[in-house]
């Protein structure tokens, strides 16, 4: 499951932020060969922080 989430805080700024759980039956046998994803939320978060930015200017 993917969940996201947008916080508005007081200075007008939002906070954003993602996480991704995992489960289910087969989850124990592939667990060990997931790739890490880290580096690709890093990477959408960064695209969207650039998209949000240029459509506000």
């Amino acid at each position: 499951m993917r969940t996201f989430e947008l916080r508005a805080r007081n200075d007008g700024s939002v906070d954003f932020s993602m996480e991704e759980r995992f489960s289910g039956l087969v989850l124990p046998l592939v667990k060990g060969s997931l790739p890490d994803f880290g580096p690709v939320f890093a990477r959408f978060a960064s695209d969207l922080r650039t998209e949000a930015e240029r459509a506000k200017a």
